[in-house]
């Protein structure tokens, strides 16, 4: 067979990241710098933090939950945006993390987010 047959199937991996506006990829990358800044840790530990997390992870929730709302000119993210992204992001949290970030003392007093778990009864 020739070479040239071998090229046509290709593998293509398309990225929510390439796929978003700019405007979006700022919010994406503010969003991780929240993450980030909110739990005291660093972009290596996102994934140890959030269940299943990827590098796609961020951009995928954005184009899901900010795409029809969002004003596609402001790059900064607002406090209903936050929430929203929020409300996704709680059902993901590691519990095994969240209980070591506690018990070092990672989050502020002024933090926001004091996470909650739910116990079964």
């Amino acid at each position: 067979m020739e070479k040239a047959f071998f090229n046509r199937f290709e593998r293509q991996w398309i990225s929510y990241r390439k796929l978003l506006p700019p405007a979006l990829i700022k919010k994406v990358e503010n969003f991780q710098r929240y993450l980030c800044k909110t739990y005291n840790i660093s972009n290596q530990n996102l994934p140890n933090l959030f269940c299943g997390f990827n590098e796609d992870t961020i951009p995928s929730a954005i184009s899901c939950a900010l795409s029809l709302k969002s004003d596609s000119k402001n790059e900064e993210l607002t406090q209903t945006e936050i929430d929203s992204l929020l409300q996704l992001f709680s059902p993901l949290l590691n519990p095994e993390k969240i209980v070591e970030l506690n018990l070092h003392e990672h989050f502020n007093d002024n933090n926001p987010i004091r996470p909650t778990f739910l116990t079964f009864v």
